[in-house]
């Protein structure tokens, strides 16, 4: 029999069952490094890195790619843009007026800076407005 007829049984990478695959193809991916798999779905989700996590302030269910997930220091991750706000806010709660005001400041005039405006809700501090 040739390489190209001949069947070989090979475990998956990603689930363990075992599929049968030329040898010549086995062949082919040990001498390239490639990873057997036995089917596409197999291979997509054994390609993927993410790993699941906990949304720090709602407790929602987050995939973070790996590499985040072991570069970050304090491991909070968020599952919208509006969580991380309210969960970051939640500790300026002790801040003093000058730091929010220096806080305010930074923001309005990063904002200016990029052509941006500038409008404010009836609850913001209007002594911040006029700077």
């Amino acid at each position: 029999m040739s390489d190209k007829t001949e069947l070989v049984e090979i475990e998956c990478t990603h689930c363990h069952n075992p599929f049968k695959r030329t040898l010549h193809r086995h062949k082919d991916a040990i001498k390239h490094g490639y990873r057997p798999y036995c089917s596409k779905k197999c291979k997509s989700e054994g390609k993927n890195t993410s790993i699941k996590c906990e949304c720090a302030n709602c407790h929602n269910q987050v995939l973070v790619q790996n590499s985040n997930y072991t570069k970050s220091e304090s491991k909070n991750f968020f599952c919208s843009n509006r969580c991380s706000a309210t969960f970051n806010n939640k500790k300026r709660n002790g801040m003093t007026e000058k730091t929010k005001e220096k806080i305010s400041r930074g923001v309005i005039n990063s904002l200016s800076s990029q052509g941006k405006s500038i409008r404010c809700d009836k609850e913001y501090n209007s002594s911040l407005i006029n700077l």
